[in-house]
C-alpha cells in the first residue's frame, strides 16, 4: 500500500514515481540451497498448504525443484481415500499411485 509520502511523490512527478528500486526473484534461487534445505523447506510448505500448493505449479518449469517437491509431497503428505473421491484415484496414473506413502481411508 502506498504511502501518503509516495501519494505526494507521485502528484509531484505527473503519475510517475522516481528512484524507484525492483527487485525480482526467481525460484531457481533455491538452487542455492543444499538438497536437504530444500526438501525441509518443501516439506514445510506441504505439510501447512497441502498438494494444491502454489508452489508446485509455480516449479513445474523448474525440472529439477519441481521432481524434489513431488518427492516430497508423495513421501510427507497424507492422502485420504473416500467414497466421493473413488473415481478420482480410479483415474489416477499407476505411475503417481506408487509413489504415494501414506493414506487414509474415510
Amino acid at each position: 500500500m502506498a504511502s501518503t509520502e509516495d501519494s505526494e511523490a507521485l502528484k509531484d512527478t505527473g503519475g510517475v514515481l522516481e528512484d524507484c528500486v525492483v527487485e525480482t526473484k526467481t525460484l531457481s534461487s533455491l538452487r542455492v540451497f543444499p538438497e536437504e534445505i530444500r526438501e525441509m523447506i518443501f516439506g514445510y510448505v506441504v505439510m501447512n498448504e497441502g498438494p494444491q500448493t502454489g508452489l508446485i505449479a509455480a516449479l513445474r518449469g523448474e525440472k529439477m525443484l519441481y521432481g524434489e517437491v513431488l518427492g516430497v509431497l508423495f513421501r510427507e503428505f497424507r492422502f485420504v481415500l473416500s467414497k466421493e473421491k473413488q473415481d478420482a484415484y480410479h483415474w489416477t496414473p499407476r505411475t503417481v499411485l506408487k509413489r504415494i506413502t501414506k493414506i487414509s481411508l474415510e
